[in-house]
């Protein structure tokens, strides 16, 4: 479980002060794939970084008891000095996997060849994100996180991380930000909002987005 506890954050854009967490407090369980449904620029994406520990809170506390994930298909992680097969050692090293089965693993998923690795910098940004997904997908966390897009390039490449996220939501929590919730509801099983700082629990996507749609018509 992730607990948020009196937890509050704020931005600063342009001129506006933006309260994502308004003394929240607030149980995310690993057993739950959560979609978690915010208008723009509500603060989905600070509130991914918060729980995964990118981001700091301004005041209140966060307890982990349970692993979880940097968002699915980050790329922030990436040196583009290395090659992509260098990048994925690395991370299994961090990680305690067997190196060489990670990196068969993460380049059978996107679909890359040994032969041709190369240092990221001579890559297209696709490639890159490919990598990013593949060793998301690798790793095993109890709550697997997403910041809203779900998979890059083609159709068909979209539609297998698609599934492999649905396949994790069977075995650990999810933990979903996103504005679509006939996305989220391919794997999501609860929901919740977020909005002007406060977070509302609700048993289903339609639910929350019903609840969304008074508080906040689009």
């Amino acid at each position: 479980m992730i607990r948020l506890i009196d937890a509050g954050k704020e931005f600063r854009r342009t001129r506006k002060v933006v309260r994502v967490l308004d003394d929240v407090t607030a149980d995310f369980r690993a057993d739950v794939a959560l979609g978690v449904l915010a208008r723009p620029g509500q603060g989905k994406s600070t509130l991914a970084q918060i729980l995964c520990g990118a981001k700091s809170l301004d005041s209140g506390a966060i307890e982990r008891g349970s692993s979880i994930s940097f968002p699915l298909g980050y790329a922030g992680w990436l040196t583009y000095e290395l090659t992509a097969a260098e990048n994925i050692a690395f991370m299994a090293r961090l990680y305690g996997r067997d190196v060489d089965e990670m990196i068969d693993q993460v380049f059978d998923f996107a679909g890359l060849r040994r032969g041709a690795d190369e240092p990221l910098r001579y890559t297209t940004p696709v490639h890159r994100t490919k990598v990013a997904y593949g060793v998301s997908f690798a790793l095993d966390f109890d709550i697997q996180l997403v910041d809203e897009a779900i998979g890059v390039g083609d159709v068909r490449f979209r539609a297998k991380c698609l599934q492999l996220l649905q396949d994790k939501a069977q075995k650990a929590g999810v933990i979903a930000m996103g504005s679509n919730w006939t996305v989220l509801d391919r794997f999501c099983d609860a929901a919740a909002t977020l909005h002007h700082g406060r977070i509302e629990f609700f048993p289903t996507l339609q639910e929350a987005s019903d609840y969304l749609n008074r508080i906040a018509p689009e």
